[in-house]
């Protein structure tokens, strides 16, 4: 899940990041597998009558802000 990049993660950031768990709905970030999900849907036949909308994925950040 995390690479070489994640090896150093300044303390203001990290506490920047669990404030935001913490306002979510959902108690967690969301993820590229989230996203993808989103797309994928959009992108099939079950989605064929939404046009003209934008898809919040966000789990529920907005509405808790």
């Amino acid at each position: 899940m995390f690479s070489s990049m994640h090896v150093y993660v300044p303390n203001q950031i990290i506490l920047q990041r669990n404030e935001l768990i913490e306002r979510s709905i959902l108690k967690r970030l969301g993820s590229v597998e989230d996203m993808a999900s989103a797309a994928a849907f959009l992108a099939s036949d079950d989605a064929s009558f939404i046009t003209a909308e934008t898809i919040v994925v966000a789990g529920g950040t907005q509405s808790r802000l």
